[in-house]
């Protein structure tokens, strides 16, 4: 009788398997909150210009980032993120109206941005439990600014952004075999692009990590 040998695993096989075991130990998800400080919010609808900044001052937005670490060492590592958001805030707004006089409106605001970027986090091998990094990347934000007193504006607004930041804590095992990486405390700066929307802000970030 004849033994039934082992299927051998083709290199398709093997490369796919070991794509996957890599893409799951290096995935990252991390929820944050962050406070936009405005520097300058100028939106320009039909007939009017929005002065945001001054009025709003700050808004606040929750966000989801994802992550897929691509290279590390053991002196830094070097990530790619995605980024979504939303945020939103009520009220008063000045109006700034072509041919008339400024005048003053109630108005809420959405704010929902989409963000790419590269994480570069560097190790500091007396301080493991502090991490320095540097973030930068491009992207974009959907806004709906709306006074009650006349047509809204919608509009999208390309930004870029860099980000550095902090990294405490020390990785703790989780359940389900996740790893809790820490807090994360960022000051990013962001500014429109190529956009009739001026915006320029810094955020005030804070985020935790898990890496699954």
């Amino acid at each position: 009788m004849e033994s039934i040998k082992p299927a051998r695993a083709g290199p398709w096989r093997l490369f796919a398997s070991l794509l996957f075991s890599t893409t799951l130990h290096a995935a990252e998800v991390s929820p944050q909150l962050s406070i936009l400080s405005l520097l300058q919010f100028d939106v320009t609808g039909a007939g009017y210009v929005a002065s945001l900044g001054d009025r709003f001052l700050t808004i606040p937005v929750i966000s989801f980032e994802a992550g897929m670490a691509l290279t590390r060492s053991e002196r830094y590592s070097l990530a790619a993120l995605l980024r979504f958001g939303y945020g939103a805030k009520r009220a008063n707004a000045r109006l700034v109206n072509v041919g008339a006089p400024s005048t003053d409106s109630e108005g809420s605001l959405s704010w929902m941005p989409l963000l790419v970027g590269l994480r570069t986090r560097f190790f500091i091998a007396s301080i493991p439990f502090f991490r320095p990094s540097i973030t930068a990347g491009l992207g974009g934000s959907w806004l709906r600014f709306t006074p009650d007193d006349r047509q809204g504006i919608d509009s999208f607004v390309p930004l870029a952004f860099i980000t550095p930041a902090i990294h405490i804590f020390e990785p703790i095992e989780a359940v389900g075999g996740s790893v809790f990486q820490g807090f994360t405390f960022g000051l990013s700066y962001q500014r429109a692009l190529f956009s009739v929307q001026r915006f320029q802000a810094i955020a005030f970030e804070i985020s935790a990590q898990w890496t699954l």
